[in-house]
């Protein structure tokens, strides 16, 4: 009897094991699985967040003659590194050009 009782038991706890394990794969962003369903709101969010964002940096650009790399990370509260791509990015639409290759003498001004 005790037997049958360890066995009943293994199977149970084998078949809990065995749902929490598909759930959880099936919840890893890797696999495509539950959290992925949320990140398309996401990245709407954070492609409306960069519009924004782009929206000031020229409407700084009607205030002022020229921005700096610097300027934009004070502006928007954002890294180098985001400042730079968003820069970057207006460079490429054609919104604004740079003015010098590198260091502290870049700055941009709108076309």
């Amino acid at each position: 009897m005790p037997q049958i009782i360890a066995f009943v038991l293994g199977i149970i706890i084998g078949v809990g094991v065995g749902f929490w394990w598909a759930k959880r794969k099936d919840s890893s962003p890797r696999r495509g699985g539950a959290q992925n369903d949320n990140q398309g709101a996401g990245d709407s969010r954070q492609t409306k967040e960069k519009q924004v964002s782009k929206q000031k940096i020229m409407a700084e650009l009607g205030r002022v003659e020229r921005v700096t790399n610097d300027s934009v990370q004070k502006l928007l509260g954002v890294s180098d590194a985001t400042a730079t791509r968003y820069l970057d990015e207006l460079e490429k639409e054609g919104k604004i050009r740079q003015v010098g290759e590198t260091g502290k003498y870049v700055y941009y001004e709108k076309i």
